[in-house]
């Protein structure tokens, strides 16, 4: 059993945004659905493994490509990880 997963409130908004812009703009929940699983798996691999994400500029932060257009942000704390943004970001949150 891996690291406890918490978010920060701004990620949780920009997941309702991707899933908003599957359903209106791409008019399909299939690949929205496929999005959640590839997260899921993401998260999953650094509950167990936080070190194994790309490093950042910030010693504690690193990252992982969920998709080819998106990446999750994530902080290593001693008993979380708390996922800090998402949406491909070029450099990683404070």
């Amino acid at each position: 059993m891996g690291k406890r997963i918490t978010w920060k409130p701004k990620p949780q908004r920009q997941i309702r945004e991707i899933e908003r812009y599957f359903r209106e703009e791409l008019g399909t929940i299939q690949a929205f659905d496929n999005f959640l699983d590839a997260l899921y798996k993401r998260l999953v691999m650094i509950a167990d493994y936080p070190e194994s994400g790309r490093p950042t500029g910030y010693k504690t932060v690193r990252y992982w490509k969920v998709d080819k257009h998106r990446s999750i942000f994530y902080r290593i704390k001693p008993d979380r990880i708390t996922v800090l943004l998402d949406m491909g970001f070029a450099t990683a949150p404070r």
